[in-house]
Formats: structure tokens, C-alpha cells, sequence
């Protein structure tokens, strides 16, 4: 059987030094089961921000996290652009659980950065056999 790899995106969402919920899968719903191989945040206002402290979770709340906290350090693409963001590979296995307050075909990304106020895109790939 062949791997069908999808990018799942989010629209442009603000972020801050509290958590918010960058709600993925709207547009493009999720597979019922499949692979999340990897996760991606493109900042479109970087400012002041360096780092991001992030967690992908089955709720908006973030009371439901399938995958660990994790800060990473955002990679500015520097000569004054306001452009930067960061990568990073998790290969977590995923299904759908009403149960866990998921909503059909949607995953939240909860993200916060340490300064300002910048926008991010979040960008999800998965894995389907």
C-alpha cells in the first residue's frame, strides 16, 4: 500500500505570552486514524518573540494533549523581516476520539511565545496508508 502524506493548515492565528489554540483541520478534516509525522509554525509578525512553547491537543482548551510540551527556539529569517518560525518532527499516531472532546477531523495546536505579539500559521502533516 501506497503512503498518502497530506499538509493540514491552520488560518493565521495571534499568538502571546498566554496560551491560545490554533484550531487545525477546518477547511481539510483530519483522517479518522493516521500518523502525524510532523508540525510546523510560520510566524508572519515576529517582533521581539525568540521562542515558542507549544503542544498539539485533541480539545481547544488544551486539557487533552497528544504530544508533549515542547519549546522551540523560532528561526528568524532575518535582514529585518518580521518573517520566521520553527519545525519539528513528532510522529504521533492519531484517532478520532469524541470521547476526548475532539471535534471531527480537527486538532488544535496550543502555542504561546515568550515576548509580542505575533500571527502564526500552523502547518500539520499526516500520514495515511
Amino acid at each position: 500500500m501506497a503512503i498518502i502524506r497530506n499538509v493540514i493548515t491552520s488560518a493565521s492565528t495571534a499568538l502571546s505570552t498566554s496560551y491560545a489554540s490554533i484550531t487545525v483541520g477546518t477547511n481539510t478534516p483530519f483522517p479518522a486514524d493516521c500518523l502525524i509525522s510532523h508540525v510546523d509554525l510560520e510566524m508572519d509578525t515576529l517582533s521581539t518573540a525568540t521562542e515558542v512553547t507549544w503542544y498539539l491537543c485533541r480539545d481547544a482548551e488544551g486539557d487533552v494533549p497528544i504530544s508533549n510540551e515542547v519549546t522551540s527556539a523560532i528561526i528568524d529569517q532575518g535582514s529585518g523581516s518580521a518573517l520566521g518560525g520553527f519545525g519539528a518532527a513528532i510522529n504521533v499516531a492519531y484517532a478520532i476520539d469524541t470521547d476526548a472532546g475532539t471535534t471531527a477531523g480537527e486538532l488544535y495546536v496550543r502555542a504561546k511565545v515568550d515576548a509580542a505579539t505575533p500571527n502564526a500559521i500552523a502547518r500539520i502533516t499526516v500520514e495515511v496508508d
